[in-house]
């Protein structure tokens, strides 16, 4: 029961960050965009951090969904900073939300390693430290429910709002200019992003590349319809952080090594390759 546990919980992870990484490219148009661009994971992060410190009491809430939930609660509030810091408008350039994203995660960032530094016991420290390395060795059914909870939404958004994201990644005045209200569609973005990222964050710890990565791959088979490639990244993502995964675990059996250092080794490459290669055209 725990392996199925633990191989839902990654493929739920892999699935939901692709996805989320998806949509980000799209709102940015940037190819080296992920899930944890604005900021989403280092207020997830701070909500996790809260409860395992006892900050905020988790015996007060007996309940599955009282850690996703607060995590959730951190990515909205980051992003809401983000969305004020970067004015969103009609005309506003994307340049101002990667900046305010850069800004507001390191601020969230360095607000953990205050409440850490005041307030966490070793015990606490250790699971933290482990948290933030990305794993799946405390996976359960609640980790692989909310999962899917996270995959659903996630699809269900890409599936319905696929030819939207098509003129989205045109640019913000091309899609104005063709009926698109982006304003509104970005913010729905940016919580569509911030509930998945943050849900299974709460659980596995941020992984990294996932998002960045496994897009271009779905490109590759089926081109720009997002459409498309909400289906295909989907499958693309979930085989791919199982099959990391289980890599980790053959490397350093039973546990397996943190499943971030496995995505870092095979996404640092593909990240070099992305900045040196000649764009051919945007996204």
């Amino acid at each position: 029961m725990l392996r199925i546990t633990r191989m839902l919980t990654a493929f739920a992870a892999g699935a939901i960050l692709s996805l989320c990484g998806l949509f980000m490219q799209a709102l940015v148009r940037n190819p080296l965009a992920d899930p944890y661009l604005l900021g989403a994971s280092s207020g997830a992060g701070l909500g996790v951090v809260l409860i395992t410190t006892g900050l905020i009491p988790f015996m007060l809430f007996q309940s599955i969904w009282f850690i996703p939930l607060i995590a959730f609660v951190g990515s909205c509030i980051s992003l809401f900073i983000v969305l004020v810091l970067g004015q969103i408008r009609k005309d506003a350039e994307t340049y101002r939300l990667l900046i305010a994203g850069i800004a507001v995660s390191s601020f969230f960032t360095a607000l953990t390693g205050l409440v850490l530094y005041k307030f966490a016991a070793a015990d606490s420290l250790r699971n933290v430290m482990f948290w933030t390395l990305g794993s799946f060795q405390r996976s359960s059914f609640e980790s692989a429910m909310t999962g899917l909870v996270g995959i659903i939404v996630a699809l269900l958004f890409g599936w319905t709002q696929g030819r939207t994201l098509d003129v989205l990644s045109l640019g913000g005045r091309h899609a104005y200019s063709l009926g698109l209200n982006t304003p509104v569609f970005r913010i729905w973005i940016l919580l569509i992003t911030a509930f998945c990222t943050g849900s299974i964050t709460a659980f596995t710890g941020p992984v990294g590349f996932v998002g960045l990565m496994i897009p271009h791959f779905s490109r590759g088979f089926v081109g720009a319809n997002h459409r498309k490639n909400t289906t295909v990244s989907a499958a693309l993502g979930g085989v791919y952080l199982v099959g990391c995964d289980t890599i980790g675990r053959l490397m350093l059996p039973p546990a397996g090594l943190p499943i971030g250092i496995i995505t870092a080794l095979l996404g640092i490459p593909f990240f070099i390759f992305l900045l040196l290669r000649k764009p051919k055209s945007k996204i």
